[in-house]
C-alpha cells in the first residue's frame, strides 16, 4: 500500500491539513486507493499542481449530503403558493428567486423542481460558478444548489425544496 501523507501536514506556505493528501501524480497512479479512502467517508486532498491553483478535495456523495443537510447556515427554502385570479397557481421559491406559474398546484411543484435542477446545472457550469460565487444575490445559494445537484430523483429535489 502506498504511504499516504496523513494527519497534520505543514505546507510550504504555512498552511496545514489533517486530511489524507496526495500530490497530483500520486493521485493518478494510486487512484484506486484514493477512491477506497473516499468510499470509507474520508475526504482526500489533492495538492495543487501549480502555485496558482487551489487544493482539491474529493469526498463521497454521502458525506457531502451529510455536510450540506446539517449546515445551519444554508438558507431554508420557503415555498410560497399564490392562487391567481385566473385560477392558475404561482409557486415562488425564496431565496432562490425561482417562480413558476402553472394550471395546478401539483404541476407548479413539478415545474419548480425541474426549474431548480436547471438552475443548479447553470450555477455549477464551469463558465458560471466563479461569477455566481462573487454575486451577492447568488453566493448564498451554493449549499442549496449543491444539495439539488447531488439528488438522485425528482422526489429528492422536492425534499430539498420543502415541497415533498
Amino acid at each position: 500500500m502506498y504511504n499516504l501523507y496523513t494527519y497534520a501536514i505543514i505546507w510550504g506556505d504555512g498552511g496545514m491539513t489533517v486530511l489524507t493528501e496526495y500530490n497530483f501524480s500520486n493521485a493518478r497512479s494510486h487512484f484506486t486507493e484514493l477512491i477506497d479512502c473516499v468510499q470509507r467517508l474520508a475526504p482526500v486532498v489533492i495538492r495543487p499542481r501549480k502555485k496558482t491553483e487551489d487544493a482539491s478535495i474529493i469526498m463521497s456523495r454521502t458525506l457531502l449530503k451529510m455536510i450540506l443537510v446539517d449546515n445551519e447556515a444554508s438558507p431554508r427554502i420557503e415555498p410560497k403558493f399564490i392562487t391567481e385570479t385566473d385560477g392558475s397557481v404561482t409557486l415562488i421559491l425564496d431565496p432562490l428567486d425561482i417562480a413558476v406559474n402553472s394550471g395546478s398546484r401539483e404541476s407548479a411543484i413539478r415545474e419548480a423542481a425541474v426549474e431548480a435542477a436547471e438552475y443548479a446545472k447553470e450555477y455549477l457550469d464551469p463558465a458560471n460558478v466563479a461569477l455566481y460565487l462573487r454575486s451577492p444575490n447568488r453566493r448564498a445559494h451554493l449549499s442549496t444548489v449543491l444539495q439539488i445537484a447531488i439528488c438522485d430523483s425528482l422526489q429528492e429535489i422536492l425534499e430539498v425544496l420543502n415541497l415533498a
